[in-house]
């Protein structure tokens, strides 16, 4: 059965408000109703999946620590007063896509995942062969840290989750919490196919503040060449959540799925 006989016919969600769900700007019931409604449109989700690719490519083109300080000295030079209307012309007339990643690229260079510092970021550089991983980073005072296996993070900690693809096509990214807690962080809903970047490191949309849970935190990368149904990633992830061995078990899940695990300590800071 085709999708125009599965669901009734709907007007076309606005490539504004496409835009919106794509930076995340729509919170809580307002962003799960314009995923169901993208979800009824035909080819509403491929839609999606072709802004994000898109905007993800002009990323990748266009540094973030090159592209927005000149963005901004460009909008800054041309609001002296009466010009106000070129930032908005300006802005309007970039289209989907390059409007979307404009934002995502001044999203970046605030966001804790910029890199600053003398780091390297080896990670960022397009090496075939390169297994999938998690790449993590703590805002600080200082910067982002990178944050590796087996050191401690705290309650209040702002995390910035990112992954290497490794040539794999589809990935969930999801965490344990050593009080049994699952959460999703890779799609953003259930629902959506679990589409990875293929090329360097690619940072969520969002950072993640650590709560209270006890123990530890434990970060999991499940990928594939395939599609990856995301509630049965889930589904196993809770399983072992509910375990004495939930910070170091792998998921029950087939053993053509690779699985990556960044296991970090929960304390206090000194």
């Amino acid at each position: 059965m085709s999708q125009t006989d599965t669901h009734p016919a709907v007007t076309p969600i606005s490539d504004w408000t496409l835009e919106r769900i794509a930076l995340g700007e729509l919170v809580g019931d307002e962003m799960v109703r314009a995923h169901q409604r993208l979800a009824a449109e035909t080819g509403g989700l491929q839609r999606l999946r072709d802004l994000e690719a898109s905007t993800a490519a002009i990323l990748a083109e266009h540094p973030p620590e090159i592209v927005v300080p000149q963005i901004l000295a460009r909008i800054a030079r041309h609001e002296a007063p009466g010009t106000e209307s070129f930032s908005r012309g300006w802005w309007s007339g970039l289209g989907v896509g390059l409007a979307a990643a404009v934002a995502a690229l001044a999203f970046v260079l605030v966001s804790p995942s910029t890199q600053t510092g003398p780091e390297p970021a080896p990670d960022t550089t397009r090496l075939k062969g390169l297994s999938p991983h998690l790449v993590v980073h703590r805002a600080s005072a200082s910067g982002p840290q990178r944050v590796r296996e087996g050191e401690s993070v705290s309650a209040g900690d702002v995390l910035q989750l990112g992954y290497v693809a490794g040539g794999e096509r589809y990935g969930a990214i999801l965490s344990i919490d050593g009080a049994g807690q699952v959460t999703l962080h890779h799609p953003e809903f259930a629902t959506l196919l679990p589409v990875l970047t293929p090329d360097g490191r690619v940072d969520l949309p969002f950072a993640y503040e650590l709560d209270a849970a006890p123990a530890f935190e434990r970060f999991v990368f499940v990928t594939s060449d395939e599609p990856i149904d995301v509630d049965a990633v889930l589904g196993a992830a809770r399983t072992v959540a509910g375990t004495d061995n939930a910070a170091g078990a792998p998921l029950p899940l087939p053993a053509q799925m690779h699985q990556e695990s960044l296991l970090l300590s929960k304390g206090d800071r000194p």
